[in-house]
């Protein structure tokens, strides 16, 4: 009997059987627990870091979205209003005022051009011994007859 004691001594392969004692098995407990907590710790940190950046993220996106409206208002004006619907040629209050101003720009400009006729036409003063007033050209103007 002695032989297969000496056989299994001499063989490095065969390893003694040697039963886990309370010890190990505490510590290695403590380990699992210390592990599994940490573990824990380290996902409520993931998740916490998740969290954040997606309130970075979102935070850009809106500070962005403001910074694209704030340009938008300032380099293009605001489209009209429900009350400005009707299209130029059915609003008569904006028609009628548009006339008016036409109307005024035309009588402004025939009296002008009566001035500036009026200018050529004055009577010769009395040291100027001419028969007839010389008009230029390019002072003429139709008279509409």
């Amino acid at each position: 009997m002695m032989e297969t004691s000496n056989a299994q001594d001499d063989n490095p392969e065969v390893m003694p059987i040697s039963t886990p004692t309370a010890i190990d098995i505490a510590s290695l407990q403590a380990t699992i627990e210390r592990l599994c907590a940490e573990l824990k710790q380290t996902q409520a940190e993931l998740k916490q870091t998740r969290t954040e950046i997606d309130m970075l993220r979102n935070q850009r996106t809106q500070d962005l979205n403001q910074s694209i409206i704030e340009t938008n208002h300032a380099q293009f004006p605001s489209l009209p209003s429900a009350a400005q619907s009707l299209p130029p040629w059915k609003d008569t209050a904006r028609l009628n005022s548009i006339k008016q101003s036409m109307l005024e720009k035309l009588q402004q400009r025939r009296i002008q051009r009566q001035e500036n006729a009026a200018c050529f036409l004055q009577p010769l003063s009395e040291n100027q011994d001419f028969e007839y007033t010389y008009i230029p050209t390019k002072a003429r103007q139709d008279l509409g007859h």
